[in-house]
């Protein structure tokens, strides 16, 4: 991950602008991991849209869609492998074999599932955010009753697994009301970017309910003890699943490698697309490492905060590094000489 998207393929990089005027960089090589900042948001976006597409095809049809919260107990000093294994025990025994007909004996017709992680004073607290379908109209008695049966399973399964019983709040079921299209993406954001792109956003306001994973791991710089709980969550959460959905709901699938991690290949340039910036691989590293990508993309995308005439900067300066070649070092002392009074 600290090499994602900083390498390019075939040794030029790309920074190409689609028709609504957003700019990406293409020809880079990522790692594909479902922690991965760069890599998650981009996948995240992607079922996003297919989940709300799919949610707003069944309850326009007069189909449901609830929330599920699902967690379980712990406590500080507790194992996150042995709470991710309570909880995918919990899932399959309530959304498989006798528990899953439960829910088909309802209409259910789809579902997809995030995994959520904050640490706080107890501990790890992993949890699941689900969005579930159903083709018809999922009335107030038949909710009370699936709420009710989901607990019961939820709590056996936990129990026997981790031997402690669980909170009332330990599964919350929502309904889906107005405007599902928008609700569901809201509801994603939090179940499938909360371990990137939120808590980014949100970082150093405070959390009553603990850090996110990469508040952990911005820890980890000065603490031996959040160095600990980083490697920890890395050894936990190899090989499991942070987004899944049932076969069918979103468009297309996503081929896994040995390890479980999606597999990701280079990005290639279309052959009609005439990209807005090319340039070397350190060029680009250079631009990464000093910070210089948002006002690089600010200038390609005609941002109007961009400095006067930052794009022809760029043309030219990303033009020389493909004929003069430069360290990543030269380059970056290059761009801090340009740019760093701007920048400041």
């Amino acid at each position: 991950m600290r090499t994602c998207g900083l390498f390019a393929a075939e040794g030029v990089v790309d920074v190409v602008k689609d028709g609504k005027g957003r700019a990406s960089v293409r020809g880079v090589y990522t790692c594909g991991s479902r922690i991965c900042p760069v890599c998650s948001a981009r996948l995240a976006a992607r079922s996003i849209g297919q989940v709300i597409a799919a949610t707003e095809r069944v309850v326009d049809a007069g189909g449901t869609a609830l929330f599920v919260t699902l967690s379980v107990p712990h406590s500080r000093g507790g194992a996150l492998s042995e709470l991710l294994d309570a909880l995918q025990a919990g899932w399959n025994a309530s959304m498989s074999g006798r528990g899953g007909r439960v829910w088909k004996h309802l209409g259910r017709v789809g579902y997809v599932r995030a995994l959520d992680y904050t640490h706080g004073q107890n501990g790890h607290h992993p949890h699941y955010h689900c969005i579930v379908l159903f083709d018809r109209s999922v009335n107030d008695y038949d909710l009370a009753w699936l709420t009710w049966d989901l607990r019961e399973r939820w709590e056996r399964a936990v129990r026997r697994s981790l031997g402690r019983d669980t909170v009332e709040a330990a599964v919350k079921v929502d309904r889906v009301k107005d405007d599902a299209g928008r609700a569901v993406g809201k509801y994603l954001l939090k179940a499938i970017t909360s371990a990137t792109l939120e808590t980014v956003w949100s970082a150093g306001k405070g959390n009553s309910r603990g850090r996110s994973i990469w508040q952990v791991l911005a820890g980890a710089e000065r603490s031996e003890a959040d160095r600990r709980t980083w490697r920890e969550i890395e050894r936990a959460t190899l090989k499991r699943r942070w987004f899944t959905a049932s076969r069918g709901l979103l468009l297309e699938e996503e081929p896994e490698g040995e390890d479980g991690e999606t597999i990701q290949e280079p990005e290639q340039l279309a052959p009609d697309d005439a990209p807005a910036l090319s340039m070397s691989g350190p060029f680009w590293r250079a631009v990464n490492r000093g910070g210089y990508l948002a006002l690089m993309f600010g200038a390609v995308e005609d941002d109007p905060r961009a400095p006067r005439g930052a794009l022809a900067t760029w043309q030219a300066l990303t033009t020389i590094s493909l004929g003069v070649p430069k360290s990543e070092g030269a380059w970056l002392e290059e761009l801090d000489h340009r740019w760093r009074p701007v920048t400041v």
